[in-house]
């Protein structure tokens, strides 16, 4: 979903390139290399990334896919959100593991 977003550097913006005037073309150029990186920092702002993930089960909804895939697919995701208990959780496993292989 992202990468569609019709942003300077983004795939979304590609699809519309072809169409805009040179100027904008030459202007957005300078932003292109900016492009996700301002996404994911304006993500980071809680009430944008509820609206977008609004969004986002919106048009899964859409789809008829099954919610419990969507809510599986999120769950796997949930590393974003580096939540402590997860970090210290996650470096504990990783120190049995690695005194396993020692």
């Amino acid at each position: 979903m992202l990468n569609l977003l019709p942003i300077p550097g983004l795939d979304g913006y590609a699809i519309i390139e072809p169409y805009l005037s040179p100027e904008t073309r030459n202007t957005a150029d300078k932003i292109k290399p900016w492009g996700m990186l301002g996404v994911i920092v304006i993500l980071q702002l809680a009430p944008l990334r509820d609206r977008f993930f609004d969004l986002v089960l919106w048009l899964y909804d859409l789809s008829g896919a099954p919610r419990i895939l969507y809510s599986l697919g999120y769950s796997f995701f949930q590393f974003l959100a580096l939540r402590p208990r997860v970090r210290r959780r996650s470096a504990s496993m990783i120190s049995s593991l690695t005194s396993k292989l020692a």
